[in-house]
């Protein structure tokens, strides 16, 4: 399935049965949290300049 849909090795293939809806369920919050993995590991978050903090000298 890989292959054919050429998908890189990072993005998961998980089955899913359409039919049932735990399954689709399942497969939706699977998905939603490797979006959220994904977001966390690209973005460091906020730096202090970013939060406006000013420092004493």
């Amino acid at each position: 399935m890989r292959t054919a849909l050429d998908l890189d090795a990072a993005t998961p293939v998980v089955l899913c049965d359409v039919r049932d809806r735990a399954s689709c369920k399942e497969i939706l919050l699977y998905a939603l949290e490797a979006a959220r993995a994904r977001a966390a590991a690209a973005d460091p978050g906020p730096t202090d300049a970013d939060r406006g903090a000013v420092h004493a000298s």
